[in-house]
């Protein structure tokens, strides 16, 4: 076998075993999950394992539909809020 089937079968291993040994450094959870996650899918790709559209259509695959509208207006948010049941006051009324 080759070295680079070697590294492409026990690719998982080195990646937890380098997640596991750089969580005891004591960097913060979010920048290694982030750093590690960046590194090993471009050495993913660079070994041939997946395609470089995979990689950027990541975010969009998990999230579906989630994060389509990303403008939330008041009249929306009151709105939704109404829809759930959640009584909310009227400032022109609390005014007067």
């Amino acid at each position: 076998m080759e070295l680079i089937e070697i590294f492409t079968d026990y690719m998982p291993v080195f990646m937890f075993a380098s997640l596991a040994l750089l969580l005891f450094s004591g960097y913060p959870v979010a920048f290694l999950l982030g750093g590690l996650s960046i590194a090993y899918g471009l050495i993913g790709y660079s070994f041939g394992m997946f395609s470089l559209i995979e990689f950027f259509n990541f975010v969009p695959r998990v999230w579906g539909g989630a994060a389509e509208n990303l403008q939330m207006n008041p009249s929306t948010l009151r709105f939704r809020m109404q829809k759930l049941g959640v009584q909310l006051s009227d400032p022109r009324r609390d005014l007067a």
